[in-house]
């Protein structure tokens, strides 16, 4: 008998509801989309201020810094997502090693330098 007790509904829901966060792979809603639209409005911001050099290079600081932290908060969302989605299935059909391998894969997906705040 597994030691594994999951709601496979409650799981399901809970999914479903971060995937609507999270967005769509064209960007068109939730945080990938929020994203999309924060980009475009600060193009749109060092485009009306190229006159003045401090602010234009002050934008572009920015978007370099926090646009790749932007991409991986949502691969590394994608990718949770995607291994308890695949951990669920497992448990539903009764192979509980597959499951606690799919788990394990994201689990352990190691965490680099760029996965982190800058702040940290």
């Amino acid at each position: 008998m597994s030691e594994w007790s999951i709601q496979t509904d409650t799981v399901r829901s809970v999914l479903t509801t971060v995937l609507g966060h999270l967005g769509d792979g064209e960007a068109t809603e939730g945080l990938s989309g929020n994203i999309l639209d924060m980009d475009t409005a600060i193009q749109g911001a060092a485009t009306e201020c190229s006159d003045s050099m401090p602010v234009s290079s002050a934008i572009g600081m920015f978007m370099e810094h926090f646009s790749p932290i932007c991409g991986q908060m949502v691969r590394r969302t994608s990718s949770a997502l995607s291994g308890c989605a695949e951990a669920t299935e497992h448990y539903v059909t009764g192979d509980y090693e597959m499951a606690a391998e799919a788990q394990a894969a994201h689990l352990d997906t190691p965490i680099t330098e760029d996965d982190l705040p800058p702040n940290i």
